[in-house]
């Protein structure tokens, strides 16, 4: 009888850490559809600081064209440079998959769509995200045409 309660408590307690942590990857997959929502909100109103803020101190961001920028204020820098010959750039993003990793890190990917002067444009991306005093923020961002 003894080793049937100790069985019984054993799988509750597993059947619970599962249970919290499939609540925390979808709260973690809410929060990467808003934080998507959020920058797509900041880059269609150019506003680089908001941009900034999106990234950690040390961010990498891997751009299309082969080139690798490094840290926040640079990705800031090179946002502003395309939005002042590109004024009327548009974009949306959608977030196809999150997967939060062992580390509580969660890889975000998905899709982006938009226009610049009358042209279309698209891609994907993949985001590995990490909470700064409570908050997420991209710590690298691989940007796929």
């Amino acid at each position: 009888m003894k080793r049937t309660i100790q069985i019984l408590a054993f799988s509750t307690f597993i059947f619970m850490a599962a249970f919290i942590n499939t609540v925390k990857a979808q709260d973690n997959e809410k929060d990467m559809v808003t934080l998507a929502k959020k920058y797509q909100d900041a880059y269609n109103k150019k506003d680089t600081a908001a941009i900034k803020a999106f990234y950690t101190t040390d961010a990498v961001r891997n751009n299309p064209d082969g080139t690798t920028t490094n840290g926040s204020d640079a990705i800031a820098d090179d946002a502003a440079n395309f939005f002042a010959s590109n004024s009327a750039a548009e974009i949306k993003i959608t977030v196809t998959k999150s997967v939060t990793e062992s580390d509580g890190a969660v890889t975000s990917s998905g899709t982006f769509e938009g226009t610049v002067g009358g042209n279309s444009f698209s891609g994907s991306f993949t985001n590995t995200c990490v909470k700064e005093n409570g908050e997420w923020k991209i710590s690298k961002s691989v940007i796929s045409n």
